[in-house]
């Protein structure tokens, strides 16, 4: 199965924050294949882990 992200792309995903939701930009640090889907850990805009390394779904992130 063909990889949607590769580490270091730029990526955005809706995100809720203080109660609004807003698109976001990130970039990809880590991609893996689990269950036949692509899943990706992403770092803010700082370069810091967002949501502790959370796994995010190919289907959650755009192309910014």
């Amino acid at each position: 199965m063909q990889q949607g992200f590769d580490e270091g792309d730029k990526v955005r995903m809706s995100v809720t924050e203080n109660k609004r939701r807003m698109f976001k930009d990130f970039t990809v640090k880590a991609a893996t294949l689990t269950s036949g889907h692509w899943k990706y850990q992403l770092n803010d805009e700082n370069g810091n882990v967002y949501d502790g390394g959370k796994w995010f779904g190919e289907t959650d992130l755009r192309e910014p």
